[in-house]
Formats: C-alpha cells, sequence, structure tokens
C-alpha cells in the first residue's frame, strides 16, 4: 500500500467518524487489520529468511569459505530467486557461404 492510499484510508476513516458512519467505520476497521495481518506475516517472512541468510553465512565463516559453504550460500539465494540472472549471451551470427 503506498502512501497515498495509506493517507486516503485515514481520510477516509476520520470522515466516517466525523459523520457517525458505523458501517463505514466497521469496513475501515477490517481493512486496517487485514493490513496488519499482511504487514506482521511479512516482517515474519522477513525475519525468517534473515535468519536463514545467517545461519549460512555462519556456516561460511566456519567452513573457512570453502566451495561446499559457499556452495550451501548459492542455493539459498537461488531458492528464494536472489541472485541476478546472467545476462543473455549476445547472439552468434553464422558464417555465410558464399
Amino acid at each position: 500500500m503506498t502512501r497515498k492510499e495509506r493517507c486516503a484510508l485515514l481520510c477516509a476513516l476520520v470522515d466516517a467518524d466525523d459523520r457517525d458512519d458505523t458501517r463505514a467505520l466497521a469496513r475501515l476497521g477490517w481493512v486496517f487489520f487485514d493490513l496488519l495481518c499482511r504487514t506482521q506475516q511479512a516482517q515474519s517472512d522477513a525475519a525468517d529468511m534473515l535468519e536463514e541468510l545467517r545461519n549460512v553465512a555462519l556456516a561460511v565463516v566456519a567452513g573457512s569459505g570453502s566451495q561446499a559453504s559457499v556452495g550451501r550460500v548459492r542455493e539459498v539465494l537461488a531458492m528464494h530467486d536472489w541472485l541476478r540472472h546472467p545476462a543473455p549471451a549476445p547472439p552468434r551470427l553464422l558464417a555465410q557461404r558464399s
């Protein structure tokens, strides 16, 4: 949700309160509740990913940067689609026969 959308939602909440519109207040309450739930889930997902990366980094340090320990880092990054995709190779020109 963008800042502009959040501001519009808050304005609608204040407006509904000023009008004593209980239905609009209830509807907006559910919108805020949904927003809170999604935000908490995103925070939990981010914390889980950071913990996973921390564990992988500790394994790399413990393995003194061996190929095996660094390989696990690549696996985790690839699993979350955090690796940059290599640029496509330039097209090869076929030699023309005369």
